[in-house]
Order: C-alpha cells, then structure tokens, then sequence
C-alpha cells in the first residue's frame, strides 16, 4: 500500500467490534483505534506524521498486518498545526498564520444553508473555522436539527454507546469539504447553548463521547481540539470536570492536535501543559503582550466581539471596528476570528451567519483579506514592541535601572513617577498607553496607528541596515511606498486620519 505524509489513511472491515492498529516506523510505534461507522462496518484511521516504510498491525474483531511505504508530502500539504513558542506552525516547520470566522451550528443546518455557506467561506480570507459538534439552542438559533450525535433510548435518554452513523457521517462530509478549502477546524466539543442534554451529561458519558469523536477525526490534519465554547459558563461541570476532559483528549489523541479551551468570564489556566494555546473572549487586545509573556503560548483571540447589527453589545460592531481589533491583534503577535451578526428583520428563519452560515455582507471581510495579504509576506512572526510607557511593564529591577539610564534627561521624571505609582493603579494607567507595534526581528516593524489621527510618526530603525517604508490605510486598503531607503531616526507623513499603518520592511 502506497501514501502521502500528512494525509489521512483509512481502513475499512466489515462486521463489528473494536478494532486497535499499531503502525511501526524505524523505534517509533503509534497506535490507533478504530470505530464503528455503521451498523456493520469498522473504520480505521491513521495519519503519516513522516515519511518512509511503515508496517501495522491490526488486533481486536479483526487480525491483519501489513506495510505502507509512506511517500514525502505532497504540495500544499503541511501536517499538523503545532504550537512553537508563541507562535503557531505545521508540523514540517512552515509559519500558519490564522484567520479565524466563527459558524457554531454550522453541521446543524439543512444541507442547502451549508452548501450555501460553503460556496460563501470559498471567496473569503478565512482559513480557520469555529464550530460545534453539538447544536446550539441560543438567541437566533433555535431551529431542530435532523440529526444528533447518538440514537435514544426507550426512555428518550441519550444513549452514548450507539453513534447516530447518519449524523457522523454528514459532518464527516462537511469536515472534508472544509479541509479541502484549506480550513483549520477548531471543533467545540461541549457549550452551554443546550436544551437537549448534552452540556449535562455524566461522566462516563462525556468520556464515550470523547473517544468515539478522537477515534473518528483525530486523524484528519487539520482538526483542533476547544474543549468548549464558554466552558465556565456550563454549570454542570467542574474544573476537575474539565481537567479530567482536557486530559483524556490529550492521551487518547494519538497525533496530537491543538489544546484549547475557551471561556466567558474566567480565564482557562492557559499555564497548563496540556493547553497548547491560548483562546480568549475578550475586547482587551492591548493585554496581549502581557499573555503573551506570561504563558509563552500563541494568543487567540476567538472571540473579540461581531460586526453586525443586534441589540447585544457582542453583535454590534462596526465594519471599521472589527478590522481595527484584527490590526491590533496581529500587530502584537496575536491571531484573530472574525463573525458576522447581521440581522434582517424580513428574515423569519433568522438566519445569522455567526451561527448558522449563509451568506456574509460585512464591510471588514475585504480589510482582513488586505491585512491577510500584508501578513502572509513578512518573513516571519511578529513580536510585540512595548514602546513608550509600557516598556516599564515586566522588567526586574535591573532591567528598569538600565531602562531609566537610557531615557532622556527631560523624560526621565515622567517614568519615575509611573514607577513610583501603586502596582494595581500603574497597570490600569499602563492599559491606556498601548501603541499597537510589532516587529520581526530586524527584518520588518509595523506600527498600527489605530484611531489616532498622526499627521506624523517617528520611526526608530537600526541605522546598520537599510529599510522600505510604506504607508499603509486599512480601510480604504491602500499602499504607498514613502521612504525606500530608510535607517536611523526618521519621520513618516501621515494623512491625519484614523486605521492608518506603518511597515517598514529591511531592503535586501
């Protein structure tokens, strides 16, 4: 048998029964298992992290052996996205970078709205995806869906042990129609938005609800795992509850995938060594640095607030507005995710794209393919630059000393008084005086100007190298090439109006 690296190998036996396969290759032995897909069929699913020779075997309802010569990746194809530092990267050490939307109900929606929704998400910048594996009960969400995760008992109780092959199979299509598109699939394994049960489930049902979901897609490359959306917010589960969920995910993958868990009101311990990211709810974009620094994780902010038009203060934000929060995102070392909550009042299906799919007709889409553009270009990922007053936070006091040393005489009473400043009050006055800069080195430096009006800016560029400076509107989604030879201290022209950028990038 032949195959590619990083592309999903599967098997299929009739009957029923479990099903174990260890694959073998030079000292290295992983083993998977398999599940049933239908009444009398077993699926055995392996994914080729490396290139090479590899033999299996195959123990349980069936006894078989073999060898697969696994050949290099093809194009296009680059393995699990890993987290590496603060930063994410696939498996074969290629920067991703990720631009997230958000369709939670997605593969709960009839056919027609997800064919639409399909076609949509193939014209847009997006190549991440948050959705549900469970529906969703919420505000402009409350149609049935044809199918759920598991058949009932008699009882009409949910029964955990006999998979609904109909519903795993519709979203196994889908899944590979996103994969296909090039989409990361950040999958919600437990919400609160339930009037079914789901979100209440015991404890041996949530682990067989787990391991039928790992046997069945951890194979597939592009799959993450957020234990939940909201996770603090589901009353009938504790945070041993979610240590015990966060840890089985983890041993019983045997490829390990992405980690994340995602809250409302109280922060994941992100610190944990089975998280691998960290995936926020949250408008304060300028703390990124600071969860930056303190986890040493990749920043997702997956849920910064919608464009849209609802009367909640999550849905309403202005085009001009969520193309602002992916600026400041990115420009400190972050990764952002976009949705879209318009509401036509004619529409009686309340069809709203964050939830259930659609069509998109926000102005931000086209402003985050423009940043996608100027992202995906720079030779690597950015770092945040604390300039200004935040250049106090996080130093020893031997960092701060030969911070003082080095300000100028005249400034230099200003950063003794913030020193001086009760520690709580010095954070909430340092939150007010972000500057939204990110640097790759000393290859590329990018401030974002945000709603300031600079008629203005001054650059400080290492005078040893030679720079391109650009002006950059987000919005209207120009370019302009100011300064093409630029080093040392030099000042940019601005046209006095807000969503402006800068970029400096090293001439080579």
């Amino acid at each position: 048998m032949r195959a590619y690296q990083y592309e999903t190998i599967e098997m299929t036996f009739p009957g029923t029964g479990n099903l174990e396969a260890a694959f073998v290759k030079d000292d290295e032995i992983v083993t998977v298992r398999g599940f049933q897909s239908s009444e009398n069929t077993v699926t055995l699913r392996f994914l080729p992290l490396r290139a090479g020779r590899h033999t299996f075997e195959i123990t349980g309802a069936v006894r078989e052996s073999g060898i697969i010569d696994v050949l290099p990746a093809r194009e296009g194809h680059h393995g699990p996205v890993r987290a590496v530092g603060t930063c994410l990267k696939y498996a074969d050490g290629t920067l991703c970078r990720t631009y997230g939307t958000t369709v939670y109900a997605l593969a709960h929606q009839p056919d027609s709205l997800i064919d639409e929704t399909m076609e949509t998400l193939k014209n847009t910048p997006f190549n991440k995806i948050r959705l549900c594996v469970f529906p969703k009960h919420f505000l402009y969400n409350e149609n049935e869906p044809e199918f759920f995760a598991f058949e009932r008992r008699e009882n009409g109780a949910w029964d955990t042990s006999m998979p609904c092959f109909a519903f795993w199979d519709r979203f196994d299509k889908r899944l590979c129609q996103l994969f296909d598109m090039g989409f990361q699939v950040d999958l919600i394994l437990f919400h609160p938005y339930d009037h079914w049960g789901f979100s209440s489930m015991s404890r041996e049902d949530d682990l067989r609800y787990l391991d039928y979901v790992i046997r069945r897609f951890a194979a597939y490359p592009n799959i993450w795992w957020s234990l939940a959306n909201e996770y603090d917010v589901i009353p009938a589960k504790s945070m041993e509850d979610w240590y015990d969920i966060e840890k089985y995910v983890s041993e019983y993958d045997p490829f390990h995938h992405l980690i994340g868990n995602h809250h409302c009101i109280s922060l994941w311990p992100h610190e944990r060594p089975c998280t691998t990211h960290v995936s926020l709810q949250t408008g304060q974009l300028y703390r990124i640095p600071e969860w930056l620094e303190k986890y040493r994780k990749p920043v997702l902010i997956d849920e910064c607030g919608y464009e849209g038009n609802l009367g909640e203060l999550w849905g309403s934000l202005s085009g001009e507005e969520l193309t602002a929060r992916f600026w400041r995102t990115f420009a400190l070392g972050g990764y952002c995710t976009h949705g879209e909550t318009f509401l036509n009042e004619n529409d009686l299906e309340e069809i709203v794209f964050w939830s259930k799919g659609g069509k998109l007709r926000g102005g931000s889409i086209n402003r985050i393919a423009f940043l996608r553009e100027i992202m995906d270009a720079l030779p690597g990922p950015l770092e945040p630059e604390n300039a200004g007053f935040c250049a106090v936070r996080g130093k020893s006091p031997e960092e701060l000393e030969e911070l003082l040393a080095s300000v100028h005489q005249g400034m230099r009473v200003y950063y003794e008084r913030v020193l001086a400043m009760d520690p709580v009050e010095r954070e909430r006055f340092l939150d007010g005086q972000v500057q939204y800069r990110g640097r790759c080195g000393d290859e590329a430096i990018l401030v974002y100007c945000d709603i300031q009006t600079f008629g203005q800016l001054r650059l400080d560029l290492p005078d040893r190298e030679r720079y391109t400076v650009e002006v950059i509107d987000t919005w209207n989604m120009t370019r302009e090439v100011q300064i093409r030879d630029a080093h040392g201290q030099v000042t940019v022209k601005l046209p006095g109006r807000p969503w402006m950028a800068v970029l400096a990038r090293k001439n080579h």
